[in-house]
């Protein structure tokens, strides 16, 4: 069951993982960092499985058996953020689309999703799904829910401009209502808040 689970585990990094390289360039201009194979001979050991614990009781968390110390967290928060670039160095960096074909079975995007949803399926107690079938339920799935997200994204980025703009009269914004398949916008304005003594509405909380 163990040795099952790091496989399933490791599948879905893999699979990331070369994504990633081809997403972020991992090329002929990137050999001073990683060469081209690297990431396709890349292979992971997983050590000591079974010193992972978990607790039922949430006592257990807060007594000092729990093998760490107090401050533990912030110091590894520290030591990872110090091994991050620095924004400088990132402000050439190049990053090139990966266009999705789910008819390729090379480019590891759907190695990917297979994994990563099987895993999901299992950490809910879902049935699983086959290779075959989950191709098909990903190539009708898929670009529903981009388009969906694009628009809804890209009519909440038109409402937080007006925020960063300044305005604050209720008036400027829209509440919007969509449906894709008829294809249906509709765009009204929205209603006030409640406001208690001191005229203090929800809104201004995000412009403090």
């Amino acid at each position: 069951m163990k040795s099952n689970t790091v496989a399933k585990v490791m599948s879905t990094w893999k699979s990331s993982v070369n994504i990633h390289a081809f997403v972020d360039r991992v090329d002929s201009e990137t050999e001073h960092i990683f060469d081209d194979k690297f990431f396709e001979r890349l292979n992971c050991v997983i050590d000591a499985v079974d010193n992972v614990a978990t607790h039922d009781d949430d006592d257990d968390l807060k007594s000092n058996t729990c093998g760490g110390f107090e401050g533990e967290t912030e110091s590894k928060i520290d030591a990872i953020l110090s091994q991050l670039p620095k924004v400088d160095e990132l402000l050439n960096l190049k990053v090139q689309p990966h266009d999705l074909k789910l008819e390729v079975d090379f480019n590891f995007q759907l190695d990917y999703i297979v994994a990563a949803t099987n895993l999901r399926a299992e950490n809910y107690g879902i049935e699983t799904v086959e290779r075959i079938k989950l191709k098909r339920i990903a190539g009708r799935i898929i670009p529903a829910i981009v388009t969906t997200t694009t628009v809804v994204a890209g009519l909440m980025s038109l409402e937080m401009y007006k925020f960063a703009q300044g305005h604050m009269n209720i008036e400027y914004f829209k509440n919007s209502s969509v449906n894709m398949a008829l294809p249906f916008f509709m765009f009204y304005e929205p209603l006030s808040s409640k406001r208690k003594k001191g005229t203090y509405a929800l809104c201004n909380y995000f412009t403090k």
